[in-house]
């Protein structure tokens, strides 16, 4: 699955047979969670967040199916929908580039947090016979 891009506004093309629900964590609150259908968001709409889940929900399993055996020889035995996450955790930097100005103190801040699932996510199930 494709998330949207600029290039891509849209994801790629088996979006259309999803619904998604973001979730976008801020610092102090709760994620409120927006239904999006068909999937994805914007790539405007998390451009700059670095902490969000995105739950996929497949509403046109047969249409998937058919479509990505005709369009590419997928078969439906090579798919499962499984949790992807992209995490990367506290990535001080120092000497000025963004963690401070060479104060050892201020080169242990977190320049940025990313923590992003995809939740029920379309991905190989690594049982491939060709």
């Amino acid at each position: 699955m494709a998330d949207a891009s600029p290039d891509q506004p849209n994801g790629g093309p088996g979006n259309r047979f999803f619904s998604c629900t973001l979730e976008v964590t801020s610092a102090g609150s709760s994620p409120r969670p927006v239904t999006y259908d068909p999937c994805p968001p914007t790539w405007k709409q998390i451009l700059y967040t670095t902490t969000y889940t995105l739950t996929y929900n497949l509403k046109d399993e047969a249409g998937f199916f058919a479509e990505l055996d005709k369009q590419y020889g997928i078969q439906k035995s090579w798919v499962k929908f499984d949790t992807t996450r992209d995490f990367q955790g506290c990535t001080a930097s120092g000497g000025g580039g963004g963690g401070g100005t060479g104060n050892p103190n201020l080169d242990k801040r977190c320049d940025s947090i990313i923590d992003i699932s995809h939740f029920r996510r379309p991905v190989s199930s690594g049982n491939i016979d060709v």
